[in-house]
């Protein structure tokens, strides 16, 4: 029988996992030839570091369940190590899960990754921390940063909407700078691609593809609140790429400076400010998926 560790998030998304529910997973897994140990997830910062001490004990898989967020902090924890990462949806918008079209149900996730079929993605990397889908630079940072966590336990991805029209209204839309392929742009709003769709709604990058050596960026140099909705709306017909005041370009490494209090998130979670560095590893990761 194979044997894994199962981290889990228990209150990632809009509702808590109940010990019966994680019971229920388990013997899935068992009956599936797997035996998974439970490992539930510690205060912020600690994912890393608890993914890292379990595979010391050398398992056969690691089966991460939960948001993007708790998906991108187990991954953060394995990157280096030929261990096949299992995703069990349980988050919010569940982008990596769409990505790689795994099953969105529970019990379709434990027979994908008990039928043993993976395929190795590529990780980015943003001075030390790692990311799986996207870099959000400038103004979606701040509404991340400026996110009811209350409310969006309530009300689940609404919440960013909220948090992005209140955001837009008092936001100044700073300039920062883009160095990439021998070159140097300017833009108010910047997002770095290694997968398709960013947030819950949008493809930012149609042609991105999650196993390939490359990033695609998308630079958004209009600043305003009536820029971002002009934007919003052109992201969501995926016209946004036929705008003079958008660029998108493929690179494999950039540098982004500015003001130093700028926020960038990663994955939906806020990793730090600029001046940063980042790079791509290819097919560096290996993932269960159908």
């Amino acid at each position: 029988m194979k044997r894994g560790f199962l981290i889990l998030n228990l209150s990632a998304g809009t509702g808590q996992k109940l010990k019966s529910h994680v019971a229920s997973v388990i013997r899935q897994f068992e009956h599936s030839g797997i035996d998974v140990v439970p490992s539930p997830t510690g205060p912020d910062g600690s994912v890393i570091h608890q993914v890292r001490d379990l595979l010391r004990e050398s398992p056969d898989l690691i089966v991460a369940w939960g948001g993007d967020g708790t998906i991108n902090e187990v991954a953060n924890g394995m990157f280096g190590s030929d261990v096949p990462l299992g995703v069990i949806p349980g988050g919010t918008a569940n982008l990596f899960v769409r990505e790689l079209k795994i099953p969105q149900s529970v019990s379709g996730a434990v027979k994908m990754i008990a039928a043993g079929k993976t395929r190795r993605i590529s990780v980015g990397q943003a001075n030390g921390r790692y990311f799986l889908l996207m870099v959000g630079i400038g103004f979606d940072s701040a509404v991340v940063k400026n996110v009811d966590w209350n409310m969006k336990k309530r009300l689940g991805k609404f919440a960013f909407g909220i948090s992005a029209w209140n955001t837009a209204l008092q936001y100044k839309f700073p300039q920062f700078h883009i160095h990439a392929n021998g070159e140097k742009k300017e833009c108010v709003f910047a997002v770095i691609c290694n997968a398709r769709e960013y947030a819950a709604y949008f493809v930012l990058a149609p042609e991105a593809d999650i196993s390939d050596e490359y990033f695609y960026v998308c630079l958004f140099k209009n600043p305003g609140i009536m820029s971002m909705t002009w934007y919003a709306f052109h992201a969501l017909a995926r016209t946004h790429e036929k705008l003079e005041s958008v660029e998108v370009f493929r690179t494999t490494e950039l540098e982004v400076t500015g003001p130093p209090e700028l926020a960038i998130q990663a994955d939906g979670e806020l990793i730090g400010a600029l001046p940063m560095k980042f790079r791509i590893h290819p097919r560096s990761l290996n993932v269960f998926c159908p």
